[in-house]
């Protein structure tokens, strides 16, 4: 890709590149909307079928990201697909990462590390709030925001199932920060992120791992021995040293819980700390650690498992999951309703993107709506099919509203009433009915713009002025409303071949395509067709403009059969 790039007339993308990856780089760009530099994430769409694991965890830190929404998570904007491309708009850190922060200054000092860790720990309530583990927790994933820290990269992060099954078993992360039950094999849960925090919290008082080694293995064994509180000359308290010492517990039954992390002296004595500004950062949430409440927080005992130094040979998890008959017993039952609550939020998943999908396709119309007051053309009436595509796009709209109001079962879904339960469904409701309560606002004037023009261009169908003075589509609505929109198309078409300019020529060539891509609409509902709009614009932007009349003929039959 080269050149700059704009997307929905908001997000302009250059050329310096912020980082790069294995299979993404992050180059900088500009929120038109508020002047804001954003961070832009390419994704090459080959390297993710490549390899299918990152496939999964891509799509997945998309969607676990999204769900997201505090100060001290990055914040993921809109996402494009773009060629061979994912395009991620996201939040820009000026300060790069944490690990370059210690790359740069060293170790940081207690009070300040406390501070910073106050707010990765208001991070990680909102992640622990949606029932996400994290996974992957290291410098490399805290961006700098001003004096600001973000948590970042959910590609490792996974959902844990509540109530039934609140662990996971994929070996993910990176070595130095993977809690000892993820290199065993060990069924795990929210006590990963706890170890991983230990280790992040020494890495930023010493600037080095507690645990070091040129293998897992090695990193491993290391976990089992005593920890230097004394490494690189660093003087720490010795409450701080307790803290990291039960953060960095290898048993996890003796590591510290979440709800303890927030009853140890090095938390609770710093909450309204003005030194480290620990109350306007930390206080005014200070309520939320109620979740970790809940039973699914406390670290999973698994006493009847004794782990050996050894275990990290072949077969190591197999040796590790010895359990009684009663408790694989449990464990079954547990996968059972795990994989029967993945099924249901597969299924809704589903159904939000069939829905999403109806929603787009009329959205599509609104961006021609909205176009018509750019092209203001004396000779060209655009009232009338400006009319007639925002009563095509509230006939639409009233349609998937219905739907949703009656709570109609238009997919067959197997969970159909889990669907209605979800707090899902009730954003989906709330943002169609939403659209259906601004375009009927519109749809007032604008009808009354089309009648002042019949009137004005003296016409005498009674179909076409019968069609304009009702709400309802009527019998002769399709015909009409592929006229209207044709003859505007070749009125725009007359005049684009006149023009000389380039630019001129692919505004007038843009409008034109939209139009006709509004007179194929039905096609594309009654094909379901998932449709990438934002591609469709680059490649209608980026035609040869000698192929500009014969593209437009070839649309202009298609919407005439």
């Amino acid at each position: 890709m080269s050149g700059s790039l704009c997307f929905d007339d908001r997000f302009l993308i250059d050329q310096e590149v912020l980082g790069k990856g294995a299979f993404a780089t992050v180059v900088k760009g500009l929120d038109l909307k508020n002047q804001q530099h954003i961070a832009c994430k390419i994704v090459s769409k080959q390297k993710l079928k490549e390899n299918p694991t990152l496939d999964n965890l891509f799509a997945q830190e998309i969607q676990l990201q999204r769900k997201l929404q505090s100060p001290y998570i990055i914040q993921i904007y809109k996402v494009y697909s773009v060629d061979n491309f994912y395009m991620l708009m996201m939040e820009y850190c000026e300060g790069g990462d944490l690990e370059k922060y210690l790359q740069k200054n060293g170790s940081i000092p207690e009070q300040k590390a406390i501070g910073f860790l106050m707010q990765i720990l208001a991070g990680l309530r909102e992640i622990h709030s949606h029932s996400i583990i994290h996974r992957d927790l290291k410098p490399q994933n805290i961006f700098i925001k001003g004096n600001q820290l973000k948590i970042g990269d959910f590609g490792c992060a996974r959902t844990a199932f509540i109530d039934s099954l609140n662990t996971g078993k994929t070996t993910v992360g990176s070595s130095y920060f993977k809690a000892p039950e993820i290199i065993e094999g060990l069924e795990y849960g929210f006590e990963v992120d706890i170890f991983s925090l230990g280790v992040l919290l020494y890495k930023m008082l010493f600037n080095s791992y507690p645990f070091e080694g040129q293998s897992v293995q090695e990193i491993y064994k290391k976990m089992q021995s005593s920890i230097d509180f004394k490494k690189n000359g660093v003087v720490i308290s010795n409450q701080m040293i307790d803290f990291l010492s039960r953060l960095l517990k290898f048993d996890r039954n003796d590591r510290i819980t979440w709800l303890q992390v927030y009853k140890h002296p090095i938390i609770s004595k710093n909450l309204k700390n003005d030194n480290i500004l620990a109350e306007n950062i930390f206080a005014p949430q200070f309520i939320d650690i109620q979740i970790y409440q809940d039973p699914k927080f406390l670290n999973r005992s698994f006493s009847s498992i004794k782990v050996q130094s050894n275990v990290l040979t072949s077969g190591l998890a197999e040796e590790n999951k010895q359990k009684s008959n009663i408790y694989q017993q449990d464990e079954g039952k547990k996968r059972m309703q795990a994989e029967q609550k993945e099924a249901k939020e597969k299924e809704i998943q589903y159904a939000v993107k069939q829905y999403l999908i109806k929603r787009n396709t009329y959205a599509q119309l609104w961006e021609l709506a909205k176009s018509f007051n750019k092209f203001q053309i004396p000779q060209i009436d655009s009232k009338i099919p400006s009319f007639f595509v925002l009563k095509k796009m509230k006939s639409l709209s009233s349609q998937l509203q219905n739907e949703l109001n009656q709570r109609i079962n238009i997919f067959n879904l197997k969970f159909f009433n889990d669907f209605l339960d979800s707090e899902i469904y009730e954003n989906l409701q709330k943002c169609i009915n939403e659209d259906f309560c601004e375009l009927d606002k519109l749809f007032n004037t604008t009808q009354q713009e089309a009648i002042e023009s019949i009137q004005k261009l003296n016409i005498n169908n009674q179909d076409l002025i019968q069609e304009i003075k009702t709400l309802q589509p009527c019998q002769e609505f399709k015909k009409l409303y592929i006229e209207s929109l044709v003859a505007y198309a070749n009125g725009l078409n007359q005049i684009l071949q006149k023009i000389k300019d380039p630019i001129q020529q692919s505004g007038f060539f843009y409008q034109i395509i939209l139009v006709y891509d509004a007179c194929s609409i039905d096609k594309k509902i009654i094909d379901n067709i998932e449709y990438d709009f934002e591609k469709h614009k680059l490649e209608i932007f980026n035609t040869d403009p000698e192929k500009f009349q014969s593209i437009i003929e070839q649309r202009q039959t298609e919407a005439l059969n």
